[in-house]
């Protein structure tokens, strides 16, 4: 049964609501979500994959930030020294200025403005390609069954 839960006086009702009819069905999970995905079980699956994929590459990187400010932070404040480095050129004190900017800011920038171009001009592709957004309503979209 998928509906919408409301109360009533003694007790929670599930009924329609929210744009959405009640649905009671004597399907098995599986058949109830291929007809309610109208066929596109491996869309819907697809879609659980890649939120779990990016659940667990977020999870990653959390405890990697964790673990580096655990550990390597530590260890860069006790080896702090006012010495300088022993590799030649590796030390961006200098008398009288800062370091400056190290490499070339203009091309990270031109790089960066490039992989955006690159991602509208493939996001407009992939819509075009796949017939532009939908216009159509809700209840004016075929019944699966």
């Amino acid at each position: 049964m998928i509906g919408v839960p409301r109360r009533v006086p003694g007790g929670v009702s599930i009924g329609p609501g929210m744009g959405r009819p009640l649905i009671l069905t004597t399907l098995e999970d599986d058949e109830a979500m291929r007809v309610l995905t109208g066929g596109a079980a491996n869309r819907a699956r697809a879609a659980i994959v890649c939120l779990a994929l990016g659940a667990g590459l977020l999870l990653v990187a959390v405890l990697w930030g964790l673990y580096d400010w655990l550990f390597r932070n530590a260890v860069a404040v006790l080896a702090a020294t006012a010495e300088p480095s022993l590799r030649p050129g590796s030390d961006t004190r200098t008398t009288g200025g800062g370091p400056g900017l190290v490499g070339d800011p203009a091309l990270a920038l031109l790089v960066v403005v490039g992989i955006a171009a690159l991602s509208v001009v493939a996001t407009l592709v992939y819509v075009r390609s796949t017939g532009g957004p939908r216009q159509t309503k809700p209840e004016e979209r075929p019944k699966p069954w």
